[in-house]
């Protein structure tokens, strides 16, 4: 088996302050602010994570990883960080971190399940089609609460196809 990790090479989303800033493990974060109770902020979108070239064609996928780091301002304000992954047009379930973190974490959310089911194929991860959602939610609580993200990677395991050079590469002596 191999592994592929890779950061995003584009960010954007409405109302997150520098959003590209989660393409790098860098301490430069993207921040979004929210200040009322009971709210979900804006999706900062991840994409181009350049799989198509560091997968190659005929890989079996065996495990999506999504590896996020992230914190806030202050831990009295029933913060809520969810990120998801999204493949052909089909977003998965947002996995929730509320452990109000005030200095950068990383967590790692294994085994991500395929949106829409199904297994992997290298076909949903290429740059066209694969990104990575993130959204900031505040809880029963009006306290103002800056959310910041420093990266946002995704850890591909596979194994490769075998390799064939020809009529009876297989080991069978029939051309």
């Amino acid at each position: 088996m191999a592994t592929a990790t890779e950061y995003g090479g584009a960010a954007s989303g409405t109302s997150w302050t520098n959003p590209t800033n989660v393409n790098a493990d860098d301490a430069a974060d993207a921040v979004y602010t929210i200040a009322a109770k009971n709210t979900t902020g804006n999706e900062l979108t991840v994409s181009s994570f350049g799989f198509d070239a560091s997968i190659p064609a005929g890989a079996t996928i065996n495990q999506v990883d999504l590896v996020v780091e992230h914190y806030v301002s202050t831990g009295s304000g029933i913060a809520h960080l969810e990120q998801a992954v999204r493949t052909g047009g089909t977003t998965g379930t947002f996995q929730t971190n509320s452990a109000e973190p005030t200095t950068a974490t990383q967590t790692t959310y294994a085994s991500i399940a395929r949106p829409g089911g199904g297994s992997w194929t290298r076909d949903d991860l290429l740059d066209a089609t694969f990104e990575v959602r993130i959204r900031a939610r505040s809880g029963n609580n009006a306290t103002s609460v800056d959310y910041k993200g420093d990266y946002a990677r995704v850890v591909v395991t596979y194994t490769e196809a075998p390799v064939t050079t020809g009529p009876g590469a297989d080991g069978c002596g029939v051309w």
